[in-house]
């Protein structure tokens, strides 16, 4: 069968960026999310593209001698400087050489080369403008239904929906929990998605394996073994973190005497290479939650064989994931062991908005009540298996609606 195009969000944002923005774009994301691929489906739209990824000489230096990382690509592709900027370039796995590649976008950002640079992660930091930059994530649920052939208005219309303070017919919510059960099953990294549509089936663990290893691949290229190794030691315990009822990280599971100092570069390492996502309790940020950029870390074979709790796991990590996509700021909080929430989100005005999720339940738990008395007006936002629902200030929405949580926040709470 032949390979399936996933239709997806970011082609709009790469269309964007190329009609508005002068200057050269870095598209980053953990491995597997399809950077490059979408990146040549965007440029067949043109006349001429040119694609390239790092030879192996230039990965081992890391830079190139008595040439300018321009000329040594142009006569890469045996062209003179002038001609190589007046083409589209694609540039991938431009981590694998950081300091060539962070030369070649500072040329194309002084001469305004449309080039697009992929990478896993985020090697430019704070040096440029976010208008150079665009995270891909995994799929989402908005994408995942249109990819399975619901047309666009009835993907808008959940939103809508929600936008009018009005529930979905019961028979349109339920077929949407079903689909979102499936979704999440999948983890949502696109090969595992296409699997899943070609072959119409849920029992895709391998597939699942082989997306996580690619993402572990990225810790290959780290020259401080003492750092690798600490890096290692903090994914080989986020599975088992995440499993218990508690999951705040802790150290001692990597072994006795381990401590935030000890191991605090090898976390920011993590983050920034986009292998993990670090949540911070809201107002002590020495307590933190470590989740995967993606949901699929069961190791069970089959859809049937996850219990109700794992399936509560993998919604919370899918929540947390969409909020960062957004560009949502969120925390967890806790009152000692009496109280906790899974969420507090920071809206654009900067109003703080506890966040529940209650699984198949949209009642107002007890930890909300402690922090709306605390801490806000009553306001308060319920995410649950439930269709919508609102007592004025708290209001309740599908899990499935999340990927409109930008625009549900504006109308809503």
């Amino acid at each position: 069968m032949e390979n399936i195009f996933l239709k997806r969000n970011i082609l709009e944002d790469l269309r964007l960026w190329d009609i508005r923005q002068n200057g050269p774009l870095l598209l980053y994301g953990m491995k597997g999310v399809g950077k490059a691929f979408i990146c040549k489906e965007y440029a067949r739209m043109k006349e001429s593209f040119m694609y390239y990824e790092p030879e192996l000489s230039l990965i081992k230096e890391g830079n190139v001698k008595e040439k300018s990382a321009v000329e040594y690509t142009a006569q890469h592709f045996g062209l003179s400087k002038e001609a190589l900027g007046a083409n589209f370039l694609i540039l991938n796995e431009t981590e694998k050489a950081e300091e060539f590649f962070k030369a070649l976008f500072e040329t194309a950002v002084r001469e305004q080369y449309k080039w697009i640079f992929i990478s896993d992660y985020d090697y430019l930091g704070d040096e440029y403008p976010e208008q150079y930059k665009l995270h891909m994530f995994p799929v989402q649920f908005d994408e995942f239904l249109i990819n399975l052939g619901y047309n666009d208005w009835y993907v808008s219309s959940i939103g809508e929906n929600l936008k009018r303070r009005e529930k979905l017919p019961d028979i349109v919510h339920n077929n949407l929990i079903s689909t979102f059960e499936e979704y999440l099953w999948t983890g949502g990294m696109p090969d595992v998605v296409e699997e899943y549509i070609k072959e119409h089936r849920l029992g895709i663990r391998c597939a699942q394996q082989n997306s996580k290893m690619l993402s572990y691949s990225i810790l290959d290229d780290e020259k401080d073994s003492s750092l690798l190794n600490k890096c290692r030691q903090i994914l080989d315990t986020v599975d088992v973190q995440l499993n218990k009822s508690n999951k705040k990280f802790m150290f001692s599971l990597i072994r006795s005497g381990v401590t935030y100092q000890m191991y605090s570069s090898a976390i920011e390492r993590l983050v920034q290479k986009g292998l993990i996502l670090k949540i911070n309790e809201l107002f002590d940020e020495r307590k933190f939650k470590l989740f995967y950029p993606e949901f699929s870390f069961n190791s069970q074979e089959s859809f049937d064989e996850i219990t109700d709790v794992e399936f509560l796991l993998r919604e919370e990590n899918y929540i947390l994931q969409t909020f960062k996509q957004k560009g949502i700021d969120v925390y967890f909080w806790e009152s000692g062991n009496r109280a906790e929430l899974p969420f507090v989100i920071r809206k654009k005005d900067c109003e703080l908005i506890p966040v529940d999720y209650n699984g198949e339940s949209r009642r107002v738990s007890k930890s909300l009540k402690s922090y709306s008395s605390k801490y806000n007006n009553g306001k308060a936002l319920i995410i649950s298996t439930t269709n919508f629902s609102t007592d004025g200030l708290t209001v309740s929405i599908p899990v499935y609606s999340i990927f409109c949580i930008e625009k549900l926040l504006e109308v809503l709470v």
